[in-house]
């Protein structure tokens, strides 16, 4: 389940965001990268961002995942549907 994630754009991500409803699902976004954590297996990943969406890819550049940012500033896991919230500090 290894993504990437990692942009240095003005769209960039930063932050902790948790599954909303199980909290297995979490991604940690900083300096420009990800650690993807899912039940307890964290892989760090790079990511791509393009208008809302936020593109996960594996080391060898295939895509893991897709997220969705909602104008709230949630996400959501394009292929589940789960609602990610981010965590305060």
């Amino acid at each position: 389940m290894a993504g990437g994630c990692g942009s240095q754009s003005k769209n960039a991500i930063n932050g902790k965001y948790v599954d909303a409803k199980s909290g297995l699902l979490t991604f940690d976004f900083h300096s420009g990268s990800c650690d993807f954590t899912f039940a307890g297996l964290t892989k760090e990943c790079t990511y791509e961002v393009a208008g809302n969406k936020i593109t996960l890819r594996r080391a060898d550049g295939g895509v893991e995942m897709t997220l969705t940012r909602n104008s709230d500033g949630s996400l959501v896991d394009n292929g589940s549907g789960n609602k990610l919230i981010r965590m305060t500090q």
